[in-house]
């Protein structure tokens, strides 16, 4: 059998899974809700000036057969240890975040008697022995299908909802005012997700290639289907929250809980309760790959360090002793430090917000290296490049700000 269009998705849709989360549902839902229209631009612009830093994952391990963490090495061990830092800076904040926006879904949808904890314990329980069991395989060909399926629904959803737009779809807006410029960096710093996310795609593209050597000829394509089918899904969601929620909510809920009521709520008014229970599902299946993803990934990274700085390990023995002390970390911050978790997730934006244009600097140079940018500045590439490091350096250093005024 040849080897089709459809075999070669894999870590690109994993990048999807990933991506598609918490910055689609919530943030882009919210950017239609509360600002109409007036957003789109931004959020295709966020996509279009970070391709370079993202597409840096497959491509390098399509081209050296390594990860961006051995990349990272041999840049030297300032690179390497920045990277590790951000990792472990990271994972509590945001597998955290994650599985509650999770289990706020599940228990709308599925068990509203249970606990947002006990949700979030079955959530982690469940990716957890999937990962276990089915290791990269088994994480390929889910995440592959609930993308299939959250993509199909979303577009179903929005030719539903689609109305005459409702004036005024380009409101004015004082961006000076800090509760709207906290909220426009936050969209595009987060869209459509954090920078190390290249990592994890370089290390699902090297387990990719390892255990189908044929999957390197359509890298590219599978890489574009996921990072152009995330900008696409990013609008869509947003069309959503505007056709649903725009003049009909004052502001969209910061708890789990009740934000995935009026989420669950967006869809039935768009579909109807004949077609909504479709969204449903995907929607939960949706958090439940971002999820996944970010549980597969923080071991990764870190057992892929550990055996970078000593070959001899085994790093599939590190990686299993890895995936139970995330999992078991990111329950244990839901369940003794849930009333923290705001400050945590602070924690972990501002430092995936400083360090975003480092990762993205190391990137560069690395594609320099392998001839990314054929040798040269002036061409697409290189400004597209050069551009979105501005781009980066300009919103880490007006988020800080914010921070400090807020």
């Amino acid at each position: 059998m040849s080897f089709n269009w459809f075999q070669k998705l894999g870590p690109g849709l994993l990048y999807a899974g990933a991506a598609v989360g918490v910055s689609h549902l919530v943030q882009s839902t919210r950017a239609g809700a509360e600002y109409g229209l007036l957003l789109i631009p931004v959020v295709v612009l966020a996509n279009v000036l970070k391709w370079p830093f993202f597409v840096a994952g497959p491509y390098y391990a399509a081209h050296t057969g390594q990860s961006l963490v051995h990349g990272y090495y041999q840049l030297g061990k300032m690179p390497f240890y920045i990277n590790l830092i951000i990792c472990l800076g990271t994972v509590p904040g945001i597998l955290g975040a994650v599985t509650l926006v999770t289990a706020g879904i599940f228990n709308v949808l599925v068990m509203p008697s249970l606990s947002v904890k006990g949700s979030s314990a079955v959530i982690l329980a469940m990716c957890l022995a999937l990962l276990l069991r089915g290791r990269y395989a088994w994480l390929d060909r889910t995440v592959k299908w609930i993308v299939i399926l959250l993509s199909a629904s979303t577009l179903l959803a929005i030719l539903f909802a689609w109305r005459s737009p409702e004036p005024p779809y380009w409101p004015e807006v004082h961006w000076h005012e800090s509760v709207h410029f906290t909220f426009l960096i936050a969209l595009m710093g987060w869209m459509p997700a954090p920078i190390d996310l290249s990592i994890w795609q370089s290390l699902w593209s090297v387990e990719k290639f390892r255990i189908q050597p044929q999957a390197r000829e359509g890298y590219m394509f599978d890489f574009n289907t996921g990072f152009w089918g995330t900008t696409l899904l990013a609008v869509v969601f947003l069309l959503l929250g505007y056709f649903s929620l725009y003049g009909r909510v004052d502001a969209m809920p910061d708890n789990a809980t009740a934000f995935a009521g009026m989420f669950v709520q967006m869809y039935e008014s768009a579909l109807g309760s004949a077609l909504a229970w479709v969204v449903k599902v995907a929607a939960l299946a949706c958090m439940f790959s971002t999820v996944l993803t970010v549980l597969d990934a923080y071991p990764r990274v870190i057992a892929e360090s550990i055996h970078t700085l000593r070959p001899q390990t085994n790093k599939a023995r590190w990686r299993t002793l890895f995936l139970w002390v995330t999992a078991l970390g990111g329950l244990s911050v839901i369940v003794f430090f849930q009333s923290n978790m705001k400050a945590l997730v602070t924690f972990a934006t501002v430092l995936s917000f400083v360090t975003a244009p480092i990762l993205a600097v190391f990137n560069a140079m690395l594609l320099y290296r392998i001839g990314f940018f054929k040798q040269s500045l002036w061409n697409v590439r290189s400004m597209l490049t050069i551009i979105g490091l501005l781009y980066l350096f300009g919103f880490s250093a007006m988020y800080l700000i914010s921070l400090f005024r807020g």
